[in-house]
């Protein structure tokens, strides 16, 4: 049985924050996966996205984030 744990917002925040100053300052990327929009949006400037097809999308954070990209692919 897995069990959920998490931590709690205050510390995901201060997580990412943090995580986000280093990359900023060292100029490295990240390669992550994730379900959560919210993350994306704030800190992500490319991303892909994976279908049970295979990728989906492949561009800026900018144009997925607009309805019509965002519908294209959950709709297939």
């Amino acid at each position: 049985r897995s069990e959920e744990t998490r931590l709690p917002d205050s510390r995901v925040k201060e997580f990412w924050e943090n995580l986000d100053k280093i990359i900023k300052t060292r100029g490295l990327s990240v390669v992550m996966s994730t379900h959560d929009l919210g993350f994306v949006e704030r800190y992500a400037s490319h991303l892909m996205v994976l279908d049970q097809f295979g990728l989906a999308f492949n561009d800026s954070k900018d144009v997925f984030l607009k309805n019509s990209t965002l519908e294209n692919i959950y709709r297939k």
